[in-house]
């Protein structure tokens, strides 16, 4: 995810995700369904800086407004996923990164979190 302050570049032009994305319109975009949400996904190519390989993915939520305060900003460097593979791995990174964020807070760890799976 990035934020939507960040740099795009768009067939070259180089402007803010929550700038560009006020020139998008509901017609612009595909309906992805991902678990139990309906989203509107724009496909944008023109990685940030340092990002030769990647496509980003702008998505609103279906039933809110494509208001920039309501974008997210996907980024994948896998090209071969569609929308909805990029959406659904995405929410899937999003539980692993809260459990990382939660067990750091009430661990009180230094940043190093152990974490065992098994029997």
């Amino acid at each position: 995810m990035l934020k939507t302050n960040r740099i795009l570049y768009p067939k070259g032009i180089a402007i803010q995700a929550k700038e560009f994305a006020r020139y998008i319109e509901p017609n612009d975009t595909c309906l992805v369904t991902v678990g139990k949400e309906r989203e509107r996904v724009y496909g944008c190519e023109g990685a940030p800086n340092g990002l030769d390989d990647a496509v980003m993915r702008l998505a609103w939520k279906a039933d809110e407004p494509m208001t920039p305060d309501h974008l997210h900003v996907v980024l994948s460097t896998d090209r071969e996923l569609g929308d909805e593979e990029i959406l659904r791995y995405y929410a899937q990174r999003w539980t692993i990164e809260c459990f990382f964020r939660q067990a750091k807070d009430q661990l009180k760890s230094d940043g190093t979190v152990f974490v065992t799976f098994g029997r």
